[in-house]
């Protein structure tokens, strides 16, 4: 169901409603307020919501008990409509929730403090600037006692030294993937020493199996090596799946090469297509034999 109306403010429309109730099972909902929607929420299990009300977002997992994924693109300030919850909503059955292009850290303040996800395997976050949002992410995590086992994060370089911090309190997870917007390599190093760092005796993330880089502009190649000298890090398999044209360092390249070479998981892509390492090691075969 979508309103294609360009502005929030401004789509007081008629109510939508039929002669017979619909109670559906999956709902997106665009640009339109939960008011003026008649329909039955008790069975939804899927729930899609762009552009609404923090107040409306809440209302309606209120209202659908039987939701298990939950994605929620742009949620903006309260409208009023709807009191805040005396207590967090239980979403027993939530295993999916995907939080996307929500700048106002107290909107997303709003949306984690109000519900309890005991059941949340996968979770998609956006980062907010703000980085007082982490604190929200904290007690949202320590609330329930959830078995997260996936965690794709995002956001910009202002916040990516924040993440070891989420990062702390999820030591379930088996897969993580970041994508950050880097613009200088002092930002990781944080993150890079806790995972090369951790040991039976300080475990940091004792479960991750598998750990993706979706970087933007610059990445600390010459870095990434020191993650499987860790004894608990041989066995993690390491993708870094490049979206700008940029060329790793040549000393890097072969560094990274080598531990392809020896055995370890690890992949550099561009797009999710070119093996980059193999492209390097092609231009180095190409450049001895043209020496020869």
């Amino acid at each position: 169901m979508e309103e294609s109306t360009e502005h929030r403010d401004a789509y007081n429309v008629a109510t939508f409603s039929m002669q017979c109730k619909p109670t559906p099972v999956c709902l997106l909902l665009s640009r339109y307020r939960l008011a003026n929607i008649d329909i039955g929420f008790h069975r939804l299990t899927r729930i899609s919501l762009k552009y609404t009300a923090v107040d409306e977002c809440i209302e309606l997992m209120r209202r659908a008990p039987l939701l298990e994924i939950l994605r929620l693109f742009g949620v903006i300030r309260s409208s009023g409509t709807f009191p805040a919850p005396s207590a967090r909503i239980i979403l027993p059955r939530l295993r999916r929730l995907s939080i996307f292009n929500t700048r106002d850290a107290t909107v997303v303040a709003g949306v984690l403090d109000s519900i309890c996800a005991s059941s949340l395997i996968h979770w998609d976050y956006e980062l907010s600037k703000d980085s007082a949002s982490v604190d929200n992410i904290i007690s949202f995590i320590e609330h329930p006692s959830f078995s997260l086992k996936t965690f794709n994060v995002m956001g910009c370089h202002h916040v990516y030294d924040q993440v070891h911090r989420i990062l702390c309190h999820l030591s379930s997870i088996d897969s993580l993937e970041l994508k950050f917007w880097l613009r200088t390599q002092s930002p990781t190093d944080e993150l890079l020493n806790r995972l090369c760092a951790s040991d039976e005796s300080s475990p940091f993330l004792p479960r991750l199996r598998t750990l993706e880089f979706i970087p933007q502009l610059t990445f600390p190649w010459e870095s990434l090596p020191r993650i499987f000298s860790s004894p608990t890090r041989q066995f993690l398999k390491v993708r870094v799946d490049e979206r700008t044209n940029v060329d790793i360092p040549d000393e890097a390249a072969q560094q990274l090469l080598e531990l392809v070479d020896t055995g370890f998981n690890l992949s550099v892509l561009r797009d999710g297509k070119v093996d980059l390492l193999e492209e390097y090691r092609e231009r180095r075969r190409l450049s001895q034999t043209t020496h020869q």
